[in-house]
């Protein structure tokens, strides 16, 4: 196993590690990419007890940072809460902030790269030409949607802007070091807590809920805008008993929206995490049968026969699919509640 050692001061000290080689098990991290402990019997036998996995999705058990330390003896392990790798302005910072942070940085990069080379004299670029017909042809389709220049204007940057984050949030877990960079914490009386660097930002739910307390936000905004207070007949209406019961049911449904918006996304790209892992155990598992060797990591074959069984690749590239379904969903869901708030509504 090859793993190098580096020192990040405050009691932190940084580990990575190799992907080819099985990692100790601790209980007190949130492993992304698994690593099978050596827990086969002569003759290639897999010993099921080293391939349990504590967040046991056949029962829907998931086991927080604090609690993993019961299942130590599990070869793989997922845990529901994000590791806080450091405070900021006295507020905890997790793992999965700090990668929505270079996210973020990564997009304005991207604009400002854009930006540099779009020029109003002269010819056009081929990267300009590009993006002016991407940029125009969805200002164009949403426009139609939304029936409303004014609206689509306002409307337009803030859903492309979802889109793109959430689209890079979900592809940034794929990158190689996310989830395999450790940080070791040392705490009181000696001991020690095993930390991940970096988590895709949307497996966090505070995320996905930061997300759609934005979207819910300006629904509502573009509704008191094109409506005024007029838009509160939607959900308060004392016209007839009828219409009083609509109006609840659209004000619960309403606010139905920040559970649905942050629920979908978490749960897909969660979910996703936990396919991929299954997916490495399950190269592990054949692998290991097929060679038939007491330790596949020891042996310089390891990596010949585990490439014949590629598993993770075609998950990885599905969930890459989902990330992209997942990012188009959340901001189409966007634009069409804006057109239903900056619709008026007949009772």
């Amino acid at each position: 196993m090859t793993s190098n050692q580096i020192s990040l001061g405050h009691g932190f000290t940084g580990r990575f590690t190799s992907m080819s080689q099985p990692l100790p098990q601790d209980g007190d991290h949130f492993e992304r990419f698994p690593q099978v402990e050596s827990g086969f019997s002569n003759g290639g036998i897999v010993d099921v007890e080293h391939l349990q996995i504590a967040a046991n999705t056949a029962h829907g058990q998931v086991v927080s940072g604090e609690h993993g330390a019961d299942h130590a003896d599990s070869g793989l392990h997922v845990v529901f809460i994000p590791d806080n790798i450091g405070s900021f302005l006295g507020y905890d910072f997790s793992n999965t902030l700090l990668t929505s942070v270079i996210a973020s940085v990564f997009l304005v990069a991207m604009a400002y790269f854009v930006g540099k080379r779009i020029t109003s004299d002269g010819v056009p670029g081929k990267l300009q030409i590009f993006f002016e017909g991407l940029v125009g042809y969805i200002h164009d389709e949403m426009a139609k949607i939304l029936g409303n220049d004014r609206v689509t204007t306002i409307a337009f940057p803030l859903i492309i802007t979802l889109f793109l984050y959430i689209l890079v949030a979900n592809w940034i877990e794929f990158i190689p070091g996310v989830g395999s960079f450790e940080v070791k914490q040392e705490l009181s009386g000696g001991k020690e807590k095993i930390l991940h660097l970096l988590r895709g930002p949307n497996a966090d739910l505070n995320m996905t809920l930061a997300l759609a307390i934005i979207s819910f936000v300006f629904i509502e905004f573009m509704g008191f805008r094109t409506q005024g207070l007029a838009y509160l007949k939607n959900f308060f209406n004392f016209s007839s008993p009828i219409n009083f019961f609509v109006g609840l049911i659209e004000l619960i449904s309403e606010l139905a929206r920040l559970i649905s918006l942050s629920f979908r996304l978490f749960g897909n790209i969660f979910a996703g995490e936990i396919i991929v892992l299954l997916a490495i155990t399950l190269q592990a598992i054949v692998t290991t049968w097929f060679v038939g060797l007491v330790n596949i990591a020891q042996n310089p074959l390891a990596d010949f026969f585990g490439a014949l069984f590629p598993f993770p690749v075609p998950v990885m590239l599905f969930e890459m699919g989902v990330g992209v379904l997942q990012a188009a969903v959340f901001a189409m869901l966007t634009l069409f509640f804006v057109k239903q708030a900056t619709t008026a509504h007949q009772h």
